[in-house]
């Protein structure tokens, strides 16, 4: 995109686990990201962050997988302790699905210490105008981006991590 002015840069975030998940129930749906592609007047640069997410994305001019970065010390404790192995027999009843949500093994609390420490992920977050969270277990990581004054804007929209970010500029629109 050299030589072209950027209007917004979206990151999108996908946490753990979303490439066993391929629904399309919600294709018919709109989508936050089509929309904003949709609107802009001049060049978006859009990235990816990921855990778990071994496909490329068509059109993102980044993408920081969190997969090879080593396990945070945090993590490595709690698997040694055994918090992971809990996780499958909790979530089994009500009580333990509430105890696995409050706990440190919860996914989105698993994707933000991920994020937290990789500082190429940081750097990504904090030069984006809007995350978009692809799934539930981005969904702190985002709010956590906005509330820390890193990004203008966040939002959940599900229905991105199917599409390709191959688009056009609207006729007429500056690059």
């Amino acid at each position: 995109m050299s030589g072209e002015t950027i209007e917004q840069r979206i990151v999108l975030l996908f946490g753990p686990g979303l490439e066993a998940e391929t629904s399309t129930a919600l294709a018919l749906e709109s989508s936050q990201l089509v929309s904003l592609l949709k609107g802009a007047r001049r060049a978006v640069d859009v990235s990816v962050i990921s855990l778990g997410l071994s496909r490329t994305i068509s059109g993102t001019s980044e993408h920081i997988r969190l997969d090879g970065s080593g396990r945070s010390f945090t993590d490595r404790l709690l698997t040694a302790v055994g918090a992971f192995a809990l996780e499958a027999p909790l979530a089994a009843f009500p009580l333990g699905r509430l105890l696995n949500s409050l706990g440190p093994v919860d996914p989105n609390r698993l994707f933000w210490r991920a994020v937290k420490g990789h500082p190429d992920a940081i750097r990504l977050l904090k030069s984006a105008n809007i995350v978009i969270a692809t799934d539930l277990a981005a969904t702190k990581t985002a709010w956590l981006a906005v509330h820390r004054g890193w990004v203008d804007d966040a939002f959940y929209d599900r229905h991105c991590a199917s599409v390709g970010i191959s688009w056009q500029l609207p006729s007429g629109a500056k690059s």
